[in-house]
């Protein structure tokens, strides 16, 4: 299939607006710097996600923002590769989920690279897409609950300054 029919195959399968909106949907990120992968992992995530692509790891750094709910990293790609993508987004949010897909077992021991960089998971590419997208849900489920944490920290912050400043003027009445 060539890129004309995945495109084509890709409008007709993308999801109709719904009712809530797409951007009610995670927003996952893929980063690759193989446009083949880049359109079919669209394709299939984009039933369920909001799917942001990326051809290279300064790109991918530079859609890091709060509302993304996982990311999909290439490990091997040209010019700056997964790991240091990796790091520099995980300078920008630590807490991001970001799940390694690589095709190049013999670079590193996927047990070292789980070791040392602590990705949200490791999945091999050419594997059945089923692991994948159960390691993207589960991502994205762990962002949600972090970021309604987020929330519930500021929130609980808000009335705590709250309680001080009215104890302030109660104290000097």
């Amino acid at each position: 299939m060539g890129f004309k029919e995945l495109e084509q195959l890709r409008a007709a399968l993308r999801p109709s607006e719904s009712p809530s909106g797409p951007s009610e949907l995670p927003f996952v990120l893929v980063v690759d710097d193989d446009p083949l992968i880049r359109t079919s992992l669209d394709l299939i995530l984009s039933r369920s996600y909001r799917v942001q692509v990326a051809a290279n790891g300064p790109d991918g750094v530079a859609l890091v923002r709060d509302e993304l709910s996982a990311v999909i990293l290439d490990v091997k790609m040209s010019g700056i590769d997964g790991f240091t993508t990796y790091e520099q987004m995980r300078k920008l949010d630590a807490e991001l989920p970001i799940i390694f897909h690589s095709a190049y077992q013999d670079i590193k021991d996927p047990y070292e690279i789980i070791n040392e960089f602590r990705p949200f998971g490791y999945i091999t590419k050419g594997e059945d897409h089923s692991m994948l997208l159960r390691t993207l849900a589960a991502a994205v489920e762990q962002r949600a609950r972090t970021l309604s944490y987020r929330a519930l920290q500021s929130k609980l912050s808000n009335v705590q300054t709250q309680m001080e400043s009215l104890k302030k003027r109660l104290a000097g009445k």
